[in-house]
């Protein structure tokens, strides 16, 4: 029931009861009356309840118009100065400009003001780089006298700002000043800290010291020969024919493709000690990486292990040669050249190519017996023993008869023009012409860097690998 309803009622009944009263006073005696009657009762007073147009007329706020969401979304000036501290870019605008303003338009300008903020940071960072890298030529560096023990007392010119030409110019800059020898050798050189204790042994870091050695080798930082009876180890061998004396260190070689990669890195971080201006390592390391490790051409295996070490060590020789020469050192650009140029020449082809002649695929007998196959012997000997032939006795006889008697199957073939042209030094990892593709000796002999394990008596494998390791 509305305000103006219950007012109406109250009326009505005011009204009934004062009809009522007059009827009955019309009806009492008038004079002598003994009888009193109280007046007749008052309607109680009833506030009304304002309406919902009333609440409208009092300026009550409506939530949902929409003029009540604008102005809801307005800062007051109470917080005027709390919301400009908090949003900088509201300092150049009047007040009355942020007071009328909607506070979703005002972050908007906020987030836009951050991006180009954000932006213009980036492009002052580009711009401060190339006027730093413009003022090296006009600031030159005046280096003051001092001493330096490479231990405690350390020259400030050692913390000087990095050179900014090329890596190539560095290393002929050094060239200049060191020499072709290089520095004495030292092994006092914090590897633990990089987490490389124990990889390089004190060869390693003898050699290492030259940039122009030729002995450089992977296997000079394997932890596999950090032991010291190995390392202390030695082998002297004279082999009938070989006209040569052999001494050296017996080490091992990197057998695992982990061992390969911890020992790559521990060259690099060595040189990083070592000369830090060296980056012919770091060329190679990243080429490796790049290429993951020449997997498409190598393949896997232990035999895949020995290719990526024999290929460490041909670089190691051709930038010794270049460091003599004055040149600079392989960059990762002409280590892919000198890659397909040292596995093309080591013969070490894909088993697409390797395996077909004019078209159709070779056999695997005819693959493993080599190019002699028409001087067959019948009663060359198989890998699961003899099998003779159709041939008679006599015929078997006579070239059983023309074997020598220290011939037997797989036999190491000798290393003399006398005997054949494969190295013998090569297939037991002792030539030290390991990483080319022939050799020659003192009297001009040349001999082939293939396997000479013999697959009859006058056939030998000749595969572009090392007997040792494959037989």
């Amino acid at each position: 029931m509305s305000a103006e309803d219950f007012a109406a009622s109250a009326a009505a009944a005011s009204k009934l009861l004062e009809d009522e009263r007059v009827r009955h006073a019309a009806s009492m005696p008038q004079a002598g009356a003994s009888h009193f009657y109280p007046p007749p009762p008052q309607p109680r007073q009833v506030q009304a309840q304002p309406s919902f147009q009333t609440s409208c007329s009092q300026n009550i706020p409506d939530p949902g118009s929409s003029l009540n969401r604008f102005t809801t979304d307005r800062v007051d000036r109470v917080n005027l100065a709390a919301f400009r501290a908090q949003i900088p870019n509201l300092t150049n605008l009047t007040d009355d400009f942020v007071l009328n303003t909607p506070m979703s338009l005002r972050l908007k300008m906020e987030s836009n003001s951050m991006k180009r903020g954000t932006a213009d940071k980036a492009r002052n960072l580009e711009d401060r780089l190339m006027a730093n890298h413009d003022n090296i030529a006009a600031t030159v560096i005046i280096i003051p006298e001092g001493t330096d023990d490479r231990n405690s007392c350390l020259h400030s010119s050692r913390f000087l700002p990095p050179a900014v030409c090329s890596a190539g110019e560095m290393w002929l800059a050094a060239r200049d000043a060191i020499g072709p020898s290089g520095h004495p050798p030292v092994c006092a050189f914090d590897m633990a800290a990089v987490g490389m204790a124990g990889y390089v042994t004190p060869r390693g870091y003898a050699e290492m010291h030259n940039p122009g050695s030729t002995s450089m080798s992977l296997k000079l930082f394997h932890i596999g020969n950090m032991c010291s009876k190995v390392a202390a180890s030695k082998r002297i061998s004279l082999t009938g024919g070989e006209e040569a004396l052999e001494v050296g260190d017996s080490m091992k070689d990197v057998a695992s493709f982990q061992d390969f990669k911890h020992s790559l890195r521990a060259a690099r971080m060595a040189m990083q000690f070592i000369y830090p201006w060296n980056f012919s390592l770091a060329a190679l390391e990243n080429f490796m990486l790049n290429s993951n490790f020449l997997a498409k051409d190598v393949g896997p295996g232990s035999a895949a292990i020995s290719i990526l070490s024999a290929f460490c060590d041909h670089v190691f020789l051709l930038n010794a040669e270049r460091w003599r020469a004055r040149k600079e050192f392989l960059d990762i650009i002409e280590l892919g050249s000198v890659w397909a140029t040292w596995h093309i020449s080591r013969g070490i082809t894909s088993s697409s190519s390797a395996d077909t002649k004019g078209g159709k695929p070779k056999s695997k007998q005819t693959s493993q017996q080599g190019p002699h196959n028409s001087n067959r012997n019948p009663f060359q000997r198989p890998r699961n023993g003899f099998q003779p032939s159709q041939q008679s006795g006599s015929q078997a006889g006579s070239s059983g008869q023309s074997r020598q008697p220290n011939q037997r199957q797989g036999a190491p073939a000798g290393g003399t023009p006398g005997n054949d042209d494969i190295c013998g030094r090569f297939n037991r990892d002792s030539c030290p012409n390991m990483n080319r593709p022939q050799c020659t000796l003192a009297n001009g002999a040349v001999l082939r860097h293939v396997c000479n394990y013999r697959t009859g008596p006058n056939t030998r494998c000749e595969q572009p690998h090392q007997r040792v390791h494959n037989h």
